[in-house]
């Protein structure tokens, strides 16, 4: 798990508050009080020597890097931020010219685990 937070922590995207299309800030009812929502999207890459799977992908990923997208969005009343979706990417980095590419919603603990496991083999 420490290997991809220190993955996460290389690059980070933060925006306070966000603002729809229209530039106006995306307001959040929070009792009975509007206030703006503060997310950060943190894009980085994941890299597999091995081939890998996981519970959201439909069948054995190949050895590579992939793109990581985490969203939170900061908790008012702990003041920190709180994961709300990590998204893997496929296909991997290294395949330029692909005709399907997709974003599955994946269990934080589960790649973990598959990430430390491709460490250890």
């Amino acid at each position: 798990m420490l290997a991809l937070q220190a993955l996460a922590d290389r690059t980070k995207k933060e925006s306070s508050p966000s603002f729809n299309s229209r530039g106006a800030p995306i307001i959040a009812p929070n009792n009975n009080e509007a206030q703006a929502v503060t997310m950060r999207i943190t894009e980085t890459t994941i890299t597999f020597r091995r081939p890998f799977h996981l519970t959201a992908l439909d069948c054995l990923q190949p050895a590579g890097t992939y793109r990581l997208v985490t969203d939170e969005i900061l908790d008012l009343s702990s003041r920190a931020y709180r994961r709300t979706a990590t998204m893997l990417h496929t296909p991997a980095v290294s395949v330029h010219f692909s005709d399907w590419k997709q974003a599955f919603l994946v269990d934080p603990s589960e790649l973990a685990a598959a990430f430390e496991a491709d460490g250890r083999a």
